[in-house]
């Protein structure tokens, strides 16, 4: 919601990092973010934030929405 205050087109997302999050928290993570209306950018770090966005999962993110680009 600050980004889209503040004029941002969209927004570049991590996946939770603070643990080592599950697929359930994933989506919940980017369909939350999704929700304040800008278009959502995946980033996969797997090496820094010990979680891998895999091919099947970003999939899934773009087929319900969540994302809209990698």
């Amino acid at each position: 919601e600050q980004a889209a205050e503040a004029g941002a087109g969209s927004v570049l997302l991590l996946p939770p990092n603070a643990y080592r999050a599950d697929e359930p928290a994933v989506r919940a993570h980017y369909a939350e973010v999704a929700g304040a209306g800008l278009p959502v950018v995946a980033y996969n770090n797997p090496i820094d934030t010990k979680v891998d966005l895999t091919p099947a999962l970003l999939a899934s993110l773009y087929a319900d929405g969540s994302i809209v680009a990698v």
